[in-house]
């Protein structure tokens, strides 16, 4: 379908691994750049000999996902429907759907996954109630190499002249060489890089282009393209994977859909501003085209314009936040009970725990078993404690409920800390208090100085309000998560 396909599944299995699990990927068809780029990721590639879509298919990949012991299933694509989900289910595997649905679509699958700036709940409303949806550029999953410029700041100069061109890993249209003959019309001193893919057929006309171009060019192959990204003071690019890599990065880009199911990307990304988008056929009119480049390489108003939207759309943790619905579906939440009384007790005192309250004092027993037994029996309350499926106890959320609102607060065992379980425990938990009550909006309160917290929030899909409130005589920063913006 397209190796930006393979790429974002790839970024899936980096996150994945980075909890230490194993990735096998299940192919119909590959080519050898994409099989080779999977093996430098230490993961496995398998071939499925049924067609693509049916019900064997489904049964062929049951049998290796259990021949590997595979807690998960993720399947990408569009011949997935909801028969072929449903046969996952039926063997007892865990799975997520990786969708680009623009009109509703039924699905069964636990995770439900649309990455891109027009995801819609709309889309999925033929779908279980137990499954969960993860929608938009939050979500968008980028290979482990973009996780070194998540704190990088674009410096945009007043004139551009440095053009990054890249059409994906095949483009089988030789878009590319359609780009490079526009560019020869902007009359400017352009030094331009194209990135020819690995399953690129077209390798001899880009270098006889390369030759004629009146600028610099240089055609580039195995590169670090979140490298080149940075270089860059614009980019042109199909509107697929790599649109939401060009968000993150914060680059000025053009944005041609080279495919159908590329334009809802192109037309979201050029509405919001953070991209502008053009057909073929504007490419094809080689001076309007070539107009609108020099354009926006002369304007540092509107380079910045796009570079500051864009970046605000993508933060570059999306596969960190699907793996952690992932684990966080594999976790257990019970209503607390009295034999927990000490466990909380402990963990409450736990001297990392009391340095992020706004109360630091030691909390004394009596005083912890007062509070615990007037919470159990209080409507207006809510304690969790979340189990491995080993029922080792790592953590708990408590709710305090006011109408339609509620106010949450977590804490993991020590134990538990830095593996990225608490997004996973409090994803579950919003969903749990969500389904299950008529909370609509969840409030959450920070310390100014405790950025673990402030982090794991913005994760979990909160967002911050502005300004500050306070909270027990102290300065805090306030969280806010409604139920319409949680899935």
């Amino acid at each position: 379908m397209g190796t930006g396909h393979a790429m974002r599944c790839l970024a899936l299995g980096q996150a994945w691994q980075d909890l230490c699990g194993s990735v096998i990927f299940a192919m119909s068809t590959s080519t050898p750049a994409i099989e080779e780029r999977i093996s430098k990721e230490k993961m496995e590639v398998v071939y499925i000999g049924s067609g693509t879509g049916t019900l064997q298919d489904a049964e062929e990949l049951a049998r290796v996902a259990n021949s590997h012991s595979s807690r998960w299933v993720a399947v990408d694509g569009y011949e997935f429907g909801v028969s072929y989900q449903q046969a996952i289910k039926n063997v007892g595997m865990k799975s997520l759907l990786i969708s680009d649905a623009t009109t509703p679509t039924d699905c069964v699958a636990d995770l439900i996954l649309n990455q891109n700036a027009y995801a819609r709940e709309e889309s999925y409303t033929h779908r279980n109630a137990d499954s969960w949806l993860l929608l938009g550029l939050r979500f968008a999953m980028l290979r482990r190499e973009f996780s070194a410029w998540k704190d990088w700041k674009r410096e945009l100069t007043p004139r551009g002249s440095k053009v990054l061109l890249t059409m994906g890993g095949s483009d089988p249209g030789n878009m590319t060489l359609e780009v490079i003959e526009a560019l020869g019309s902007v009359k400017e001193n352009l030094d331009v890089a194209v990135v020819v893919g690995g399953s690129n057929p077209h390798v001899r006309s880009l270098e006889t282009a390369a030759t004629k171009f009146p600028g610099n060019l240089r055609l580039l192959t195995d590169i670090s393209l979140s490298d080149w990204m940075a270089w860059a003071d614009l980019a042109i690019s199909g509107a697929g994977t790599t649109s939401a890599e060009i968000c993150m990065m914060g680059l000025p880009a053009i944005l041609i859909d080279i495919a159908s199911n590329q334009t809802p990307v192109a037309n979201e990304l050029s509405r919001v501003g953070a991209a502008v988008h053009k057909t073929i056929a504007d490419v094809q009119h080689r001076e309007r085209f070539a107009n609108c480049v020099r354009d926006i390489l002369v304007s540092a108003e509107v380079r910045s314009s796009l570079s500051h939207t864009a970046r605000s759309l993508v933060d570059g943790r999306g596969a960190q936040r699907v793996v952690a619905f992932m684990q966080g579906s594999e976790l257990k939440l019970r209503p607390a009970e009295k034999r927990d009384c000490k466990i909380l007790w402990e963990w409450a005192n736990d001297p990392v725990v009391r340095a992020a309250s706004f109360c630091q004092d030691f909390i004394p027993w009596e005083q912890h078993v007062n509070w615990f037994h007037s919470r159990l029996g209080d409507q207006k309350s809510r304690i969790m404690l979340a189990m491995t499926s080993d029922q080792t106890e790592i953590g708990t959320v408590r709710f305090r409920i006011e109408g339609d609102r509620a106010v949450v607060s977590i804490s993991l065992d020590r134990g538990a800390r830095g593996k990225g379980q608490g997004l996973a425990v409090l994803n579950e938990a919003v969903k749990e208090l969500f389904r299950s009550s008529n909370v609509a909006v969840i409030d959450a309160y920070v310390k100014p100085e405790n950025e673990t917290s402030q982090k794991l929030f913005g994760n979990a899909g909160f967002q911050r309000s502005p300004g500050t409130k306070v909270v027990e005589g102290q300065q805090a920063i306030h969280f806010v998560l409604c139920k319409n913006g949680a899935s």
